[in-house]
């Protein structure tokens, strides 16, 4: 059996991430409601309590990838009425606009197994913990689901649904620190050009102004040079 509701846990998440988003399609109250879900799905001491010896919590992979991990570690093959498994209609609203399996979505609820389901489910109810009875063991590894037109074999659990949303969302927000980043690096690039035509700047200045002061050297030595020769060539001529 199951307590609580397959894929609540995700349909919150992505609703808690994409709010802006699903806003264009439902009222800000029910998404409020999605967010703020009571998953009622019971805790370990309380199953304890009621003579539940086995129990498993489902989380990454949704229902469907526990029930496939608790037969394995059984070597034991299971009857599966996927009707039967619990979701919310808000949960399976959320999964239809994003194209996801909400028996594969990320949950917060367990797996139970009793050899009178239908007592332990009226008696977790009762206490207001929601539970269902989906299925039964059966011997061989066979894990089917039978309650679909055709039987269908239950598969290896594969990549959270979630990730689906996630990654567009990682997506969208990994393209904004790219342009983030180039936008950054042009300026950084603009500033380094700057700076450099001003060292440029700076070093050609400095070089004219050292030419000139070298020039001026070499003309006023030049030009005192001239005058000792001339001095020198006057004072020759008035001692002959």
């Amino acid at each position: 059996m199951v307590t609580g509701y397959a894929g609540a846990a995700g349909a919150c998440l992505i609703a808690k991430k994409n709010r802006a988003q699903l806003e264009k399609k439902f009222r800000s109250d029910y998404i409020d409601k999605i967010i703020r879900e009571d998953n009622r799905s019971g805790n370990p001491e309380y199953f304890e309590k009621c003579g539940v010896n086995y129990y498993r919590t489902v989380g990454e992979g949704g229902v469907l990838s526990e029930l496939y991990r608790m037969g394995r570690e059984r070597k034991a093959g299971m009857d599966i009425k996927m009707k039967q498994i619990p979701v919310l209609q808000s949960t399976v609203e959320i999964s239809e606009i994003y194209g996801l399996n909400p028996y594969r979505l990320f949950s917060r609820c367990f797996i139970l197994l009793s050899e009178n389901g239908g007592d332990l489910v009226e008696k977790l109810n009762h206490s207001g913990i929601h539970a269902a009875v989906i299925g039964h063991m059966t011997k061989g590894p066979a894990k089917i689901i039978t309650d679909k037109e055709e039987t269908e074999y239950l598969n290896r659990p594969s990549e959270d649904e979630i990730r689906k949303v996630l990654k567009t969302a990682g997506s969208e927000e990994t393209e904004t620190k790219r342009a983030e980043a180039k936008r950054a690096e042009g300026k950084r690039a603009e500033t380094k050009e700057t700076e450099t035509k001003r060292a440029e700047g700076k070093r050609a200045e400095t070089k004219e102004t050292e030419t000139k002061r070298a020039e001026g050297k070499r003309a006023e030595t030049k030009e005192t040079e001239t005058k000792r020769t001339a001095a020198k060539q006057t004072a020759a001529k008035q001692k002959a």
